[in-house]
C-alpha cells in the first residue's frame, strides 16, 4: 500500500508516468512470497536445478506434511555468514571457490531455470 501511494504521488509530477503495472506485479509477487507452499515448491525446483547442473550447494529439504500457506518446516543447516572472515579463516574456506559456487548457483537459477530463491 505504501509503495502505491509513493508511486501515485510521483506520477502526479509527470502525468505520462504510469506505475500501475509495477504496483500490480509487486503485489502479486509479495503474495506469492507469503505463501509458504509456493516457497517450498521453489526450494525443490532450485535444489533439482542445482543438482542437475552439478553445482554443490545446500538447499534445505522441506517437511511436506508440515508445510502450509503460513508455515514452512525445513531442515536446519548449520553455517555462518559468508562475510564472517574470522570463521572463513578458521575453517580454511577457499574464498575463490566459495565465490565461484555462489555465482554459479545464482547464474543457473536466473539464466537456466528462470528462478531465484
Amino acid at each position: 500500500e505504501n509503495l502505491r501511494v509513493i508511486l501515485n504521488l510521483l506520477a502526479k509530477t509527470d502525468p505520462d508516468l504510469d506505475f500501475s503495472p509495477v504496483i500490480r506485479e509487486y503485489n502479486e509477487e509479495v503474495r506469492k512470497e507469503l505463501d509458504f507452499r509456493i516457497e517450498a515448491n521453489n526450494m525443490e525446483e532450485v535444489r533439482n536445478l542445482l543438482k542437475k547442473s552439478k553445482i554443490r550447494a545446500i538447499v534445505p529439504e522441506t517437511v511436506p506434511d508440515f508445510v502450509t500457506e503460513r508455515v514452512l518446516v525445513m531442515d536446519f543447516c548449520e553455517g555462518f555468514p559468508a562475510r564472517d572472515t574470522e570463521r572463513l579463516d578458521k575453517y580454511n574456506v577457499d574464498r575463490e571457490l566459495l565465490l565461484e559456487r555462489v555465482c554459479a548457483a545464482w547464474a543457473v537459477q536466473m539464466h537456466v531455470g528462470g528462478v531465484f530463491n
